[in-house]
């Protein structure tokens, strides 16, 4: 009995150490298919988080393990995809700002070396562009800071002396050298967005100095010249009569009083012509300064118009006057010799018989008034137009080319501007803009 009992104890025993041994290895196994799972996952995140987006777990289970093991492959796929796809944006858009960078200093340079001025002001007034020709044509010292400040710290003053500056150069006729003004064409236009919005102000500045200085100079070469020519005509019979009364002296010609007498007369005639050339001339060279008061620009067209009535031939007037006109400041002197001349321009155009129609118009917007004067000649050539009113230019035979000259001082004395166009259906029409200051 005692070898039995000590057979079932061992047998026992060993029961137990086998089922024990079962327990702990099938708890193990669990454990490691649990753990094994777990640390691949933390492996993946530890290459995941350095970059390395090309690992991939090894599913091996379809259980909940391997679910969350296809869903981390699945995970590292898309961000693999979104960083391919953010990479490819960002080598986009580098080479945008690279393009858009190096256009912008295209841009810049083109603006920097364009000898036109222009400031960009945004909505609220800052300046966002100022080139060097603006800095030069504004006179704005060098290295002054003006970009992102207000305009009326840095450009009030000097745009406000641009202006007075072109008023006086325009008023003052007697500028010496060192006195001469500069001159700038001045033009603005809304900066506008792309949304369709107009958020600043674009400013273009151009120097117009030279352009008026050669201009000018070539006006005078032309006025040079038509002068001489004008001289050279009656110098021709005064010297031929010299030259025939001589002849006869010499000869004892018993022609002699009668030759002296008809070439005395062609001197006397053509010194009076050059005498009155000369004085035309000096006239014009020597307009008196304008003296403006307040004047009814109808009753100074009226009283010119007057001046023709009882002269005989078919010359006819029509007025078409805007009844908002003002009184405004005006030399009236000055402008009744404007309007005398447009009209005797007007008659010899039409050879003493047609209609002269004047035309009036008042814009309070823009304080400023228009007189057109019309007629129905035969028109202007399109190659004269641009020379009308240079001094000594005429397309009359008789004509001393100072009359429309005189009329574009007189205009611009009164710091307004004058043009010339075809008349339809025919004839010329010529325009004038002035300033409607009433004080």
């Amino acid at each position: 009995r005692g070898s039995i009992k000590n057979v079932y104890i061992f047998a026992f025993a060993f029961i137990t150490l086998l089922v024990l041994f079962s327990v702990t290895w099938i708890g193990l196994y669990l454990a490691r298919g649990v753990t094994e799972p777990i640390g691949m996952l933390a492996q993946g995140t530890r290459e995941v988080s350095s970059g390395n987006l090309d690992f991939r777990l090894q599913v091996r289970t379809r259980d909940e393990l391997g679910i969350l093991a296809e869903s981390f492959n699945q995970m590292t796929a898309e961000l693999k995809g979104s960083k391919e796809t953010i990479e490819l944006s960002n080598r986009d858009l580098l080479r945008s700002n690279q393009e858009l960078e190096e256009r912008r200093r295209y841009i810049e340079a083109l603006l920097q070396n364009i000898t036109a001025g222009v400031v960009s002001l945004d909505a609220s007034g800052v300046v966002t562009t100022l080139n060097r020709a603006a800095a030069r044509i504004l006179g704005l010292e060098e290295g002054k800071e003006v970009v992102s400040r207000p305009y009326g710290e840095v450009l009030a003053a000097e745009l406000g002396e641009l202006r007075g500056a072109v008023e006086q150069g325009l008023r003052d006729r007697n500028l010496t050298p060192a006195r001469e003004m500069r001159l700038n064409a001045v033009s603005f236009s809304p900066l506008a967005d792309g949304r369709g919005g107009a958020p600043g102000l674009l400013i273009v500045l151009e120097d117009l100095t030279p352009l008026m200085r050669a201009q000018r100079v070539a006006a005078w070469r032309e006025v040079a010249r038509r002068l001489a020519h004008e001289i050279k005509n009656p110098l021709t019979p005064i010297q031929l009569s010299a030259q025939r009364i001589l002849k006869k002296f010499k000869e004892n010609s018993p022609e002699l009083p009668e030759v002296l007498e008809q070439g005395t007369e062609a001197i006397v005639r053509e010194v009076s012509a050059l005498k009155r050339l000369v004085d035309e001339f000096s006239h014009f060279a020597r307009l008196p300064a304008v003296t403006t008061v307040p004047c009814d620009l109808h009753a100074l067209i009226d009283d010119s118009v007057a001046l023709y009535d009882g002269i005989g031939g078919a010359l006819k007037f029509e007025k078409r006057y805007d009844p908002r006109m003002p009184r405004v400041l005006l030399d009236p002197e000055q402008m009744k010799r404007v309007f005398v001349n447009l009209i005797d321009n007007a008659r010899d155009a039409m050879g003493g018989a047609g209609r002269i129609t004047f035309t009036t118009a008042f814009h309070p917007e823009l304080e400023a008034l228009r007189v057109e004067v019309a007629d129905e000649g035969p028109g202007i050539l399109a190659e004269d137009r641009e020379r009308l009113f240079v001094p000594y230019f005429s397309t009359k035979k008789k004509g001393t080319g100072l009359g429309l000259a005189i009329v574009n001082r007189i205009i611009s004395d009164h710091n307004g501007y004058i043009r010339a166009e075809n008349n339809h259906p025919r004839g010329a029409r010529f325009i004038m803009e002035l300033p409607a200051r009433k004080s």
